[in-house]
């Protein structure tokens, strides 16, 4: 049977053809985010459903046919009613007994014991839990604001980070990225050979830098599967781009420009040069390689930590220390181009 949806920070209604009509009917969600009820236009209850801890259908009103209405069932995930399991994107859920059907792709963390186990679903905890991905648990945190709020606040290292966990609709999951380096000037790059000793680019440290560059955005991305290159022709499937370019506004001061879920954005080489950043080749190499991933981050749905110390793979502007990406940066990106991604 056919049917569309309505999305918003989650679904929010479902419409299954009706002679010539579309007849919606909503979602209401317990804190879990386990749908509990489906109503009518009217607000009147045509559905209604009742689960165990980990999710085995424990009741059900409005008729025999009530368990059909949906399949956005137990936490909000799809069922499967020929497989009777839970579709979690990396692996299948079997709620009858608690765990997947498959081996967990995602090694574990040694520092988590419980991470280790290979089928266990949401580390036995599933009240406190859950596990959109297949492959690791959200728990210990107040349900109703991760599912349905849709912002979870993480307090990591001391740096609070807030990102927006939408599991229906998400971020591009663009598993290429294409480096373009043709727009970018020469005359931009200023060398520091030492103290005082400062020089043009020449052709050969141009080369030096892009290599380096295009390195740590290999190393910034190569944990989730992403085939970075400076050539268009290695980009067999949808992928994202960095410009290394000119600012096409005189009002955009910073070094790069990369809108959340956009698939192209921009590392602007004369505003590196108007901030005076003078580095040796390698120092550039890392540097614009470090900016080009924060950017990414971007278009990968990632938003800014709001201590500097640790912000999303930009640490610090003297290009000797390579980024890295905090806890919840890896989960988000994790979640996006391992769980979703073919």
């Amino acid at each position: 049977m056919l049917k569309s949806y309505a999305i918003g920070d989650d679904v929010l209604s479902q419409s299954v053809p009706s002679s010539l009509s579309l007849q919606p009917s909503y979602f209401l969600y317990d804190g879990h985010g386990s749908t509990r009820q489906l109503t009518d236009a009217s607000g009147a209850v045509t559905a209604q459903y009742t689960y165990d801890a980990y999710g085995v259908m424990l009741g059900q009103t409005a008729g025999a046919q009530a368990r059909q209405a949906t399949s956005l069932l137990y936490s909000g995930e799809r069922f499967d009613p020929a497989l009777q399991q839970y579709y979690l994107r990396a692996r299948h859920y079997n709620q009858a007994n608690g765990q997947f059907t498959s081996l967990d792709p995602y090694s574990g963390n040694p520092h988590d014991p419980q991470s280790l186990h290979k089928y266990a679903y949401c580390h036995a905890d599933p009240v406190n839990g859950i596990d959109p991905s297949g492959e690791m648990t959200i728990g210990s945190l107040n349900m109703a604001t991760l599912i349905q709020g849709t912002l979870l606040t993480l307090r990591i290292a001391g740096a609070v980070a807030v990102v927006t966990l939408a599991r229906i609709t998400m971020f591009g999951c663009e598993k290429y990225i294409w480096l373009d380096f043709s727009g970018a000037n020469r005359s931009d790059i200023q060398i520091r050979d030492s103290a005082s000793a400062h020089r043009s680019a020449t052709p050969h440290d141009c080369e030096s830098i892009i290599s380096k560059a295009v390195e740590v955005v290999q190393k910034a991305f190569s944990e989730f599967g992403v085939v970075v290159s400076r050539n268009r022709s290695d980009m067999h499937g949808d992928f994202k781009e960095i410009d290394f370019a000119h600012s096409f506004l005189s009002c955009i001061g910073g070094n790069g420009l990369m809108y959340p879920g956009s698939d192209l954005g921009y590392v602007f080489m004369d505003n590196i040069a108007k901030n005076n950043y003078e580095f040796t080749v390698g120092q550039w190499g890392r540097f614009l390689g470090n900016v080009a991933s924060h950017e990414l981050g971007h278009g990968y749905g990632l938003w800014h930590d709001d201590n500097p110390s640790s912000s999303m793979y930009d640490l610090g502007s003297d290009g000797e220390i390579n980024g890295a990406w905090t806890a919840l940066h890896r989960f988000w990106l994790g979640l996006q181009l391992k769980g979703k991604c073919p």
